[in-house]
């Protein structure tokens, strides 16, 4: 239908069943071809853009948010910085969402848990890529202001070598281990030299309008940095 041309063309505009290398523009435009709501955030070229992915996963798992209303599903909270009422609002886009994310990255409110900043939608897991690799990403543990640990799953560890791990740590077969979490933990520093990619989705449905504006323009945005570049 026009989505991602380039892309359809490459993997023979086919993609669900078959065995293939895809990225996140790829994984995007199915999504929007599917009419759910999706944007991609870059972490590349500067140190300081890449060392943002952590606080970004971190802010993201901790819904925290300004005062333009939830964006899981429009649950009603509006979570303003000094305020934890709940009132009706209209639920924000991917876009939208991601951009007051990375204001609070940039602020110092973007290490601080708040439980008046949090609404009760379901969370949407986050899409990570880099280097050809991508995980999923469904929680993250903070070690330091500037040190995390994202909780993934690596389809490179098969559910019964996670499940093995994690059962061992939970009936004490393991004494005394530095990190029960190891084997569905991935530290944030070993990403700081890489250029990733983050695809952060809502679950909401986008209109027509939008759906159609997806196939000009890949709804996407560079964390701290302003690049002229194409995702």
């Amino acid at each position: 239908e026009g989505f991602d041309p380039d892309g359809a063309k490459h993997h023979k505009f086919k993609m669900v069943g078959k065995r293939t290398w895809i990225g996140t523009v790829e994984v995007w435009s199915y999504l929007v071809f599917r009419g759910i709501d999706a944007t991609i955030v870059q972490f590349v070229k500067t140190q300081e853009s890449r060392a943002a992915l952590g606080k970004f996963v971190w802010a993201y798992f901790a819904k925290l948010f300004e005062s333009d209303g939830c964006p899981f599903g429009g649950c009603g909270n509006r979570g303003g910085r000094n305020s934890g009422d709940l009132v009706s609002s209209k639920s924000m886009k991917s876009m939208q969402y991601v951009n007051q994310l990375l204001r609070i990255v940039k602020s110092s409110l973007g290490v601080t848990t708040r439980s008046d900043l949090s609404c009760k939608c379901p969370l949407p897991p986050l899409y990570l890529q880099w280097s050809g690799h991508s995980v999923t990403v469904v929680g993250i543990r903070k070690l330091s202001e500037d040190q995390y640990n994202l909780i993934v799953f690596d389809p490179m560890k098969k559910g019964p070598f996670i499940k093995t791990k994690l059962l061992a740590q939970v009936n004490g077969e393991v004494m005394n281990a530095p990190n029960p979490l190891s084997a569905v933990e991935l530290p944030d520093h070993i990403l700081r030299n890489k250029d990733c990619q983050i695809l952060l989705c809502t679950g909401q449905l986008i209109n027509d309008v939008d759906r159609e504006k997806c196939k000009s323009t890949i709804s996407c945005v560079t964390a701290l940095k302003k690049v002229n570049a194409v995702c």
